[in-house]
């Protein structure tokens, strides 16, 4: 399996493969509604699956709250279909990233219901870029 330059969270946030972004969402919402014991998560999922679009937003909501999801994003993750290696992201980038995220990208997408998700998308793509 050859490697990338270019980390999970980035191939998320920039290329166009759902794939990935859907297997994420659908572990982490797996896990979430063990954990609760209600199959309401799932509902997520189908609106993940509207869009790429979509997807990414859902994505970035389930990495808010699942701890696992996190770890899984700062570990390599394969992706045996193509034959790479994504790396895991940065730990010195990792904290900044999900701080933002948790501390002022979501609660202000969801505090404001006239924000669109494309907005939401480009706001996670500038933190992503910026931490």
């Amino acid at each position: 399996m050859s490697a990338t330059s270019k980390d999970v969270i980035f191939h998320i946030l920039y290329r166009d493969d759902p794939g990935l972004t859907m297997d994420l969402c659908k572990q982490a919402t797996q896990r979430i509604a063990n954990t609760i014991q209600d199959p309401v998560p799932f509902e997520l999922l189908n609106i993940a699956n509207r869009s790429p679009h979509m997807a990414r937003c859902i994505f970035i909501l389930l990495l808010n709250i699942d701890m696992t999801l996190k770890e899984t994003v700062v570990k390599p993750v394969e992706l045996p279909e193509v034959g790479i290696t994504l790396p895991g992201l940065c730990g010195y980038k990792a904290p900044v990233f999900f701080k933002e995220l948790d501390g002022r990208i979501i609660p202000n997408f969801l505090r404001d219901e006239l924000k669109l998700t494309i907005d939401f998308e480009r706001e996670v793509q500038e933190v992503y870029q910026y931490s």
